[in-house]
């Protein structure tokens, strides 16, 4: 199987295809906001507490919130777009501290991750493959599957981590050094760097591909802008090796690989992700970009073959070693039994997918005689009943019993807030079994209920703040856009219908257009 002189063509996106995709990012915030109308609560939840209640928005409101305060680690990471973010909301709802309200934000930013792959997908797969490209993102981005995050408003920097992310490879790897692109692509690293701990990993995936690249091919060698390239590829992972700092809590530091094989286990289960079993599903799951990228280095080496148009293969190769990056880092710092089935890291897995699903698509492009095609086309039906099953396991799982759960933890937490503010008494809190916090958590929850500065931006309609407040505008507007879920959803199919139409009323005046002109010329002067 060789890959032809000019392997994937770019395609121009077209005003119908942006309308669809956007289209398809208001059903997966439709999916989303009816996940928040069901099943959140306004109220702060787990870190938040201590994140932004205790380390952010009360110096804020005290004024004693320094620059530099908005970069310090919270456990291993730094998190600036998230605390940006919840200090922005914070002041547009009239000072009042609403979980659901960073809900809505984060779903919105999670959406335009669904966008930017998307666009790029069909720009480099062609226009044929957009209904399944739109069907994988739908699928990956719709369902409940990551509710942790969608669910939990601290959760936010999974989201800034993955668009930033995206935008360094897009822009620093698929554009010409010195261009403003590249240059939105190095400043997107930078926001990686401070958006988690896990940040400098797109500047050590692009750097690391490209070093593969310099090594195997010598046109690529000659090209000063690769070097450059190189050279702040390096540098970004280097600043984020830099502004790692190690965990200080006994309880995060208990849950690394104690063995090498735990790591390789771990590994396994997050690799073969929505199959979370055993860890043997990995070699099925990552079975396609492994294939790809044997065929795409064995090209390199024979110069005469060597493909001219490498956008699609410099972005998502880079993408599939951050990923796998992503996975070991949680193979070793989260190694748990339960790490596998941990829904906030879920959001990093499903690229892993859709990234084997995109070289999937390429597999069958590339396969042109009919054997090899049949092979291939065989491959991805298996693949992706594999992938479906996984998927509709965990969706149900979290449906019968996550979700629900949840929600009775939300209630009882509500109550025991309550019931803290009548006797300032810790047992009122029902214990890490409620709230799910440490002892010293418990104590920074109890200091913050304490203060009227935060009791007062609590959210409203829940009888917890010290002085009752109408909800503020964004808690309104959440409350609105959660409970109006289907608005989105009856935007994005109103969209696809009129998209469909008008390509079919201009498809039919072209086909009318030379029977026009026939007749016209049969016309006697």
């Amino acid at each position: 199987m060789n890959l032809p002189p000019s392997p994937v063509p770019k395609h121009r996106l077209t005003a119908s295809v942006v309308w669809q995709l956007a289209a398809i990012c208001l059903l997966i915030l439709g999916a989303k906001f009816w996940l928040i109308g069901t099943y959140s609560s306004p109220l702060p939840f787990l870190d938040q507490w201590k994140g932004e209640g205790d380390q952010l928005l009360r110096p804020w409101l005290r004024g004693e919130l320094r620059l530099a305060d908005l970069f310090i680690p919270f456990n291993e990471h730094r998190i600036l777009p998230t605390r940006l973010l919840v200090l922005a909301l914070f002041e547009a709802n009239a000072r009042q501290w609403d979980a659901q309200v960073q809900m809505i934000a984060g779903a919105a930013v999670h959406a335009a991750c669904a966008f930017v792959l998307g666009a790029f997908l069909v720009a480099r797969l062609g226009l044929r493959r957009k209904w399944l490209i739109f069907a994988a993102l739908l699928a990956l981005f719709g369902l409940p599957y990551d509710w942790q995050n969608t669910l939990w408003g601290f959760q936010s920097q999974f989201y800034f981590l993955i668009l930033s992310s995206l935008l360094t490879f897009w822009g620093l790897g698929g554009h010409r050094a010195g261009s403003a692109r590249w240059w939105i692509g190095a400043a997107a690293g930078l926001l990686a760097c401070v958006s988690m701990g896990s940040g400098g990993f797109a500047g050590i995936a692009l750097g690391g591909w490209l070093g593969v690249k310099l090594l195997l091919d010598p046109t690529a060698r000659r090209v000063r802008g690769n070097w450059a390239t190189l050279a702040v590829s390096v540098a970004l992972g280097g600043l984020a090796l830099a502004l790692y700092t190690p965990p200080t809590s006994t309880s995060l530091s208990s849950l690394h690989a104690p063995t090498f094989g735990a790591f390789l286990h771990g590994l396994g289960l997050h690799l073969g992700w929505p199959n979370a079993g055993s860890a043997l599903f990995a070699l099925p799951a990552s079975a396609p970009i492994v294939i790809l990228l044997g065929i795409y280095l064995r090209q390199l080496r024979l110069p005469s073959t060597a493909p001219t148009d490498q956008s699609f293969e410099e972005f998502l190769f880079p993408l599939a070693l951050w990923v796998l990056l992503q996975a070991a880092a949680l193979a070793y710092c989260r190694n748990s039994p339960a790490a596998g089935l941990i829904s906030r890291y879920m959001d990093l897995f499903a690229l892993a997918t859709l990234v084997n699903f995109a070289a999937l698509l390429r597999l069958l492009d590339l396969a042109a005689s009919r054997w090899p095609h049949r092979l291939a086309l065989v491959g991805t039906i298996a693949w992706t009943g594999l992938t479906v099953l996984g998927l509709t396991t965990l969706t149900q799982r979290n449906l019968r019993r996550d979700l629900p759960n949840l929600n009775q933890m939300q209630r009882v937490q509500a109550a025991a807030i309550r019931q803290f503010q009548l006797t300032d008494q810790l047992s009122a809190f029902g214990g890490k079994r409620v709230f799910g916090l440490t002892p010293d958590d418990f104590a920074i929850l109890a200091d913050l209920l304490r203060d009227p500065l935060i009791r007062d931006t609590l959210p409203a309609g829940l009888g917890i703040r010290r002085t009752p407040a109408p909800p503020g505008p964004l808690s309104t507007t959440a409350q609105t856009l959660a409970g109006g879920w289907e608005l989105p959803i009856g935007a994005g199919l109103l969209i696809i219908l009129l998209v469909a139409i008008s390509d079919a009323l201009t498809t039919r005046r072209a086909a009318q257009a030379p029977a026009l002109d026939a007749a016209i010329c049969r016309i006697p002067s």
